[in-house]
């Protein structure tokens, strides 16, 4: 039979192909093992040491007795499969001229913005950490030149510097501490394979997942970070559906157990939306969280205009710390 201009495939034909390409997923998963080590090796070696107060996952005890681990707040627990979603949006001008005024980027000034946001959610209840939070920032692992139709993405951990109580010291941290990271995985691009053997992963990993929750092993298993904090460039102009100019779209995030709140921010044309996803159970207050965004940029903002007239941005950072 045909179909589309080619053979049908049959059963066998399609399972002697998923074979094939299976065996070459682990052939060429073997042949980069070294490579993947070294990778790896080198990578976690240099952020420890640009980032010295980085956390440590197995949050060993530390001098005075201390975990140095990812610490727990109120949204590191298991998810339900119901969900609560809020949005707001801030001007990308806005976010733009503090980021270039600040000598910093907009993904640092967003993140700031996050951790200020959060560092008030978590004072309100009386349930902030001593330690910073740490959030997963999603990085491109593609090579210049690769046009691949496909997902080459890994994770960061960055400290929102939640222990920081101003704003610009918050900012500066942070942006400290992505430069750094950027630094080190952009001399790894393509150290890291994406094209991994996946059959029968679909079935394995909805079962650990189930297993997990029914367990609650959340609660227990050492953390990767606290959330993930998504932010990307949608559309740099208008779009349009039927005729109609879209006015706004909001992003939204996929939830995992141990992460009972995601934050994804997006640039569409001249506004940068966020849309905060949480488990209903444990968050059924996202909104707080999108209003303290907002309000945290607007105190940013002030902060920015009140200081860079005084000293450049190195001076600020210890100007800001001596508050």
């Amino acid at each position: 039979r045909r179909w589309g201009g080619a053979s049908e495939l049959g059963g066998a034909e399609l399972l002697g192909i998923g074979l094939k390409n299976f065996g070459g997923q682990i052939v060429g998963l073997v042949r980069g093992l070294p490579r993947i080590v070294k990778t790896l090796s080198r990578q976690s070696q240099v952020m420890r040491a640009v980032m010295p107060g980085l956390p440590s996952l197995r949050g060993k005890q530390g001098a005075e007795g201390k975990k140095d681990g990812v610490p727990r707040t109120p949204f590191n627990v298991s998810v339900t499969n119901a969900r609560v979603w809020a949005r707001a949006k801030l001007p990308l001008a806005d976010v733009k001229r503090v980021s270039k005024s600040l000598g910093c980027s907009v993904n640092d000034v967003l993140f700031a913005v996050t951790g200020a946001a959060l560092r008030r959610y978590l004072m309100d209840g009386n349930e902030l950490p001593d330690r910073s939070l740490v959030a997963m920032m999603p990085v491109s692992t593609r090579e210049a030149g690769d046009t691949d139709m496909s997902n080459k993405v890994s994770m960061a951990p960055v400290r929102l510097h939640t222990e920081l109580g101003d704003p610009l010291a918050q900012l500066l941290a942070i942006a400290a501490d992505t430069r750094s990271i950027k630094t080190t995985l952009s001399q790894d691009r393509g150290g890291i394979p994406t094209d991994l053997p996946v059959i029968g992963m679909p079935w394995l990993m909805s079962g650990m997942i189930d297993l997990v929750g029914r367990l609650n092993l959340a609660e227990s298993m050492p953390l990767m970070g606290n959330l993930v904090i998504s932010n990307f460039v949608a559309a740099t102009t208008p779009m349009y559906l039927c005729g109609a100019r879209i006015e706004s779209f909001s992003p939204v995030l996929i939830l995992m157990h141990g992460q009972a709140l995601g934050l994804a921010m997006q640039t569409y044309f001249d506004t940068i939306e966020i849309g905060a996803t949480g488990c209903r159970r444990a968050m059924p207050d996202v909104d707080e969280i999108v209003d303290n965004m907002v309000a945290a940029f607007a105190d940013l903002d002030r902060a920015a205009a009140a200081y860079m007239p005084l000293a450049p941005v190195d001076g600020a950072l210890a100007l800001a710390k001596s508050r």
